[in-house]
């Protein structure tokens, strides 16, 4: 998923959108798929899991983040939001960026979300 996400950043940065990731790995870790990957987005470290549980859930079984879909608006009200068991059963980047176009429309006095 993001890599998906990596290579369709150019879409979002067209719409101001900014996309953050948020992992159970530590920085150091990140840093490093960031890098293997080519990751243009932020990735945050939430180690202690503290910022999932507020958030969403965490698969206790597997000790990972359930994957998680957000997306707000310029006014940081959330417009969508989406639980999955696995990541691929998301939104997929063309489907994210659906929603971002039809938020835009919805605000024709905002040139951006």
């Amino acid at each position: 998923m993001l890599r998906e996400l990596a290579e369709a950043y150019a879409n979002f940065e067209e719409l101001k959108a900014e996309i953050l990731a948020v992992s159970f790995d530590s920085l150091k870790q990140l840093k490093t798929y960031a890098k293997r990957i080519g990751i243009p987005f932020h990735l945050l470290s939430d180690e202690a899991g503290e910022t999932t549980e507020r958030f969403t859930y965490i698969d206790v079984e597997r000790n990972v983040p359930v994957p998680s879909i957000f997306i707000t608006n310029r006014f940081r009200l959330l417009r969508y939001q989406e639980t999955a068991f696995e990541a691929h059963e998301l939104l997929d980047a063309k489907e994210i960026l659906s929603w971002l176009l039809l938020m835009q429309t919805e605000c024709p006095v905002c040139s951006h979300l």
